[in-house]
């Protein structure tokens, strides 16, 4: 019975990290082999957003567009830049929830929810919109430019965990 189990769970990892997103049976061990995801392998992109009463929700997917599997974990380091590079405000505070292990496979992504506050709508006390996201993935010194125009109101600019896919979390 053990040895179907592990057959049966073999299966469900590999057609899980087929689809780009990591199982949570995948093991401490497995995912020591793998590379860790870093700005050379990755791509972002903000593939969404929402809106209502006040806040703002934009997610902000990472795509592997290298030739083998990495792994990601954790918070990407989130701040607003200006036309020049230069950050705007804080970087973004972490929204403390678990952060899974996600496998990218080539093309699989990852994604977290960015959320600030919509300008105008309850407050008028902002920071000057941003050009771009400056993003650094998890564990990561070297980061990604992503456009965006977000602005940080009343101190409001948070990150959630990444989480496997493109819907973010």
């Amino acid at each position: 019975m053990k040895r179907m189990t592990r057959i049966v769970a073999a299966g469900v990892a590999l057609a899980a990290s087929a689809a780009g997103v990591a199982p949570h049976t995948i093991s401490a061990t497995a995912a020591a082999r793998l590379p860790w995801c870093g700005v050379g392998v990755l791509r972002a992109a903000i593939v969404g957003g929402d809106a209502g009463a006040g806040n703002i929700y934009t997610t902000l997917a990472l795509r592997n567009v290298g030739r083998v599997s990495c792994a990601l974990r954790g918070y990407p380091g989130v701040s607003l830049v200006d036309g020049r590079g230069y950050q705007i405000g804080r970087s973004a505070k972490r929204f403390a929830v678990a952060a899974p292990l996600i496998v990218l496979r080539p093309g699989g992504a990852a994604s977290t929810v960015i959320h600030t506050l919509n300008p105008g709508v309850g407050t008028t006390r902002c920071l000057r919109p941003s050009t771009a996201l400056r993003v650094y993935p998890p564990d990561s010194y070297a980061s990604l430019l992503v456009r965006a125009r977000l602005s940080e109101c009343l101190g409001v600019l948070e990150v959630r965990p990444l989480v496997a896919g493109l819907a973010g979390q």
